[in-house]
């Protein structure tokens, strides 16, 4: 199942926007390309930084793990190296990074986006919960990362497996 949302103002936009969590239950899997894996928080203008710092992608993950299906990350090459090769050098490295989502700070370049999404997640128990929520399902899919890796016959140590399966005891 493919979707895609209209970005641009207008009727399109909205009914997309407003019909996103079904579109998502109509789907299997989301697949989440996030460029950077630990950088959640801007620390200037022009740093790169996770789709977890946007309202939009935290509540389509939401809207995933609702629909109780898998959530899949794609990072790119150098990421998915960097990250397997962090997993290694400290266990908590994943946890860190995740750390810092908050679906209160996630940004939208629509502030009306922001609050409606705002409603929604206080129906589903609170920014905490939905925050909560999402990093879980970002532990699970980071280790996912892993296992791929290991699976495809690549060099990920035992000891970067390991880390990346505690993810999902988080």
């Amino acid at each position: 199942c493919d979707t895609c949302i209209r970005q641009h103002e207008g009727e399109g936009k909205q009914r997309d926007v407003g019909r996103l969590d079904d579109m998502v239950r109509q789907c299997e899997s989301t697949l989440l390309f996030n460029d950077v894996w630990d950088r959640t928080v801007k620390r200037s203008e022009t740093d790169t930084v996770s789709c977890l710092s946007r309202i939009w992608c935290i509540y389509e993950i939401l809207c995933t793990v609702r629909a109780g299906h898998d959530l899949v990350v794609m990072l790119p090459e150098e990421e998915r190296v960097r990250f397997l090769e962090a997993l290694e050098e400290h266990a908590r490295v994943a946890q860190d990074a995740l750390a810092h989502v908050d679906v209160n700070t996630a940004e939208s370049f629509d502030p009306q986006d922001k609050e409606r999404i705002m409603e929604e997640v206080k129906e589903v128990g609170g920014a905490a919960k939905v925050t909560q929520i999402v990093i879980a399902a970002m532990n699970d899919a980071l280790a996912d990362v892993a296992v791929r890796a290991v699976e495809e016959g690549e060099k990920a140590s035992r000891l970067a497996l390991c880390t990346a399966l505690n993810l999902r005891d988080l």
